[in-house]
């Protein structure tokens, strides 16, 4: 069984890398270009919806891996939602990428996915932050469907610069794939998220600085989608803790989208327009370049945002502590990068 997961993870893998690449050659042969403007942080016009290659991989692998009864059953349920959340989120994305979808459209797929993900974790367990179970249903439900939205939505806000949305969901799914493993909470919660990751480096190879190819909202949308799904599953099956862990993990997409909307918010910005004035964005363009920030960005989750979490899923720290001081250090550089202010 382990052996047939292990190639799962492998064929995910190599599959995402052929899919990239045959989706940057429709892209280049079909026009479906990135070209720069006035609110980009690219300045060379490149290929983009190269996401639908990573999500179709990882799709198609969980899929098989469910098939093929390589999950426990009890897992099904779940798995068999996210999948088809998955397929909604990524026509979604396409349609949009190429030639764009009404708002409500697309809030309509985002609300209906992040409910359907939230009623199957419900199905293993009261949904429960640390505090006690969240008992009424009325309150649990809009929480947690809200919450995998705005994942969902934060994800896509900070696809932005080479490598970034990439190397997030690489290094968070990983490192949350060694943390299950270490923990020997079973295969069936390991082995989604470890072929999340395959996927993820198979688009990374084509996406790190200089981008061969952009992700596009078919990838960034469907990655926020698996984000807050694995958080809500993990959190119902282990423990609440490992809501935190997955938290603190996407903390720098947590913190750097929350500050950059709150910031334009109190400023009266239009919040639906387009902008650069994300931290990350602000940082690319002081330190002339995106390599930089980008590998700045994977230090923070190694080196920072990964004890914290280790320390939440296993000695007992409480969720919330930590995560307010992980936190803090990153709202400091916000602030310094002066995230959400006017576009310079």
């Amino acid at each position: 069984m382990l052996t047939d997961a292990m190639l799962a993870v492998l064929a995910c893998f190599l599959m995402s890398l052929l899919f990239t690449w045959l989706v940057r050659y429709y892209a280049l042969h079909k026009g479906v270009m990135d070209v720069p403007n006035a609110r980009s942080s690219h300045a060379v016009p490149t290929p983009r919806g190269g996401g639908l290659g990573m999500v179709a991989a990882f799709l198609t692998t969980l899929l098989f891996v469910l098939l093929a009864g390589l999950v426990p059953a009890e897992h099904h349920l779940f798995l068999w939602a996210l999948l088809l959340a998955g397929v909604a989120l990524a026509i979604v994305g396409f349609v949009d990428d190429h030639g764009g979808l009404p708002v409500r459209v697309r809030l309509a797929v985002h609300l209906a996915s992040g409910a359907l993900l939230a009623w199957a974790c419900q199905q293993i367990a009261p949904f429960n932050l640390g505090f006690g179970p969240i008992a009424h249903a009325w309150l649990a439900y809009p929480l947690a469907t809200l919450g995998v939205v705005w994942v969902l939505n934060l994800t896509n806000f900070m696809d932005g610069i080479d490598g970034l949305a990439g190397g997030q969901a690489f290094l968070a799914c990983a490192l949350v794939a060694v943390f299950v493993w270490f923990g020997s909470h079973g295969l069936g919660a390991f082995l989604p998220v470890a072929l999340l990751a395959a996927a993820s480096l198979g688009f990374l190879v084509w996406n790190f600085p200089p981008a061969k190819i952009f992700m596009g909202d078919v990838g960034s949308g469907a990655l926020g989608l698996f984000f807050g799904g694995f958080a809500l599953w993990h959190a119902a099956l282990l423990g609440s803790q490992w809501l935190y862990v997955w938290l603190l993990l996407l903390g720098v997409f947590v913190v750097d989208a929350t500050y950059t909307l709150v910031r334009r918010a109190l400023r009266k910005q239009n919040l639906g327009q387009a902008h650069r004035s994300h931290a990350f964005q602000r940082a690319s363009r002081r330190l002339k370049g995106h390599k930089p920030v980008t590998l700045c960005v994977y230090g923070i989750i190694i080196f920072w945002l990964a004890p914290w979490a280790w320390l939440v899923a296993f000695y007992g720290i409480h969720g919330m502590v930590a995560l307010v001081l992980a936190y803090l250090p990153l709202l400091a550089i916000a602030k310094y990068f002066k995230a959400g202010e006017l576009d310079d």
